[in-house]
Order: C-alpha cells, then sequence, then structure tokens
C-alpha cells in the first residue's frame, strides 16, 4: 500500500526518517497500526489507479 508522509517521523522498527513529502510502500497491517495510534496524522493512503 502506498502512503504519502504528512509529517516527518522516525519509524520505530527500522529507526528511519521519513520526511514530509516522501512516498512509502507499507503494509497494510503497518498501515493499521499507524492510523490506530495518536500519531495517525504521519501518513496518508494514496489511491491507487
Amino acid at each position: 500500500m502506498k502512503v504519502k508522509v504528512l509529517r516527518p517521523f522516525r519509524n520505530k522498527y527500522s529507526k528511519k526518517i521519513h520526511k514530509k513529502g516522501e512516498v512509502l510502500n507499507i503494509s497494510k497491517k503497518r498501515y493499521e497500526e499507524i492510523i490506530k495510534s495518536p500519531h495517525k496524522d504521519l501518513i496518508k493512503k494514496i489511491k491507487s489507479r
């Protein structure tokens, strides 16, 4: 699943810093984990064609 980073953050698993505007490929499970957290405004799902 593709998502766009809305606010810079550090991935708690890989420790990589993701910058605003970056496009990531993440699993649906990881997407749900972020969206259900207090930090749900970090990413936005990109609609696939």
